[in-house]
């Protein structure tokens, strides 16, 4: 892949997190806000208005009346996102064979002539072993100041800045006493909140999406999640999930 096509794929995920970041706004299916410490309705109204910037080659990715939206991801790999991606390999081959699996099934169905009554799904979770919840802070830590510097270069003033945080691979697990208890969140990872307060002041939202999931934090409220947030979480690998089609006889 060279340059210009790399451009174009960023281009292209950046505008599919923001969509899905819309569809959940809305509240539509499939995806949902997990955590909001502010006022929903304004970041509503703000998305409205949602544009690429026309120069694409500059900071920020995303415009809006009153303010800017900047996109980026991290994964939990110790390679980072660019090199990381086994995740998201995995994942493309499980949905091939899904879809392999399907067309295989209706062909069998076809030329045996027998009739479907309808379809299901068969459901696999395998524990992601490359990633890891430390490779996931540092990547997060890494790529935030990175931004942040972009954006003081940029010399944007009086305006709302939103940091847009996608995670690209397996979301994490939360243990308790050995036992799986929830998926990970941002919100509740007093660490890194406080080092967004400490380091991120210049930003006015943080809004991080991975899988299904956003979580929208208003820097203007963070000591409120600060002070009920846990700063001694037991967290686990990334798991993957793989749905395959089946017909129903």
């Amino acid at each position: 892949m060279n340059i210009n096509e790399r451009h174009c794929s960023d281009r292209s995920n950046e505008q599919k997190c923001l969509m899905r970041l819309n569809t959940a706004l809305r509240g539509g299916p499939c995806y949902k806000i997990e955590r909001c410490n502010g006022g929903l309705i304004d970041i509503i109204d703000m998305f409205k208005t949602v544009r690429t910037n026309p120069d694409q080659n500059k900071f920020p990715d995303f415009l809006f009346d009153g303010g800017i939206i900047e996109h980026f991801t991290v994964s939990s790999y110790e390679t980072g996102e660019r090199k990381g991606n086994k995740f998201n390999i995995e994942k493309f081959n499980k949905e091939k064979e899904g879809e392999k699996y399907f067309n295989n099934q209706i062909n069998m169905l076809n030329e045996s002539q027998q009739c479907f009554s309808g379809f299901g799904t068969i459901h696999h979770e395998i524990v992601y072993e490359d990633g890891d919840y430390k490779w996931f802070i540092s990547n997060i830590k890494r790529s935030t100041t990175h931004h942040i510097n972009s954006l003081k270069k940029s010399n944007y003033r009086n305006g709302v800045v939103i940091f847009l945080i996608e995670q690209t691979d397996g979301r994490m697990c939360l243990y308790n006493d050995g036992l799986r208890c929830t998926f990970y969140t941002v919100s509740i990872d007093k660490k890194l909140l406080e080092w967004f307060k400490e380091n991120a002041s210049c930003v006015d939202y943080i809004i991080f999406n991975c899988a299904d999931s956003f979580e929208i934090i208003d820097m203007r409220y963070i000591d409120r999640l600060i002070s009920v947030a846990n700063d001694n979480l037991n967290v686990q690998k990334g798991r993957l999930h793989s749905h395959n089609i089946m017909p129903f006889i």
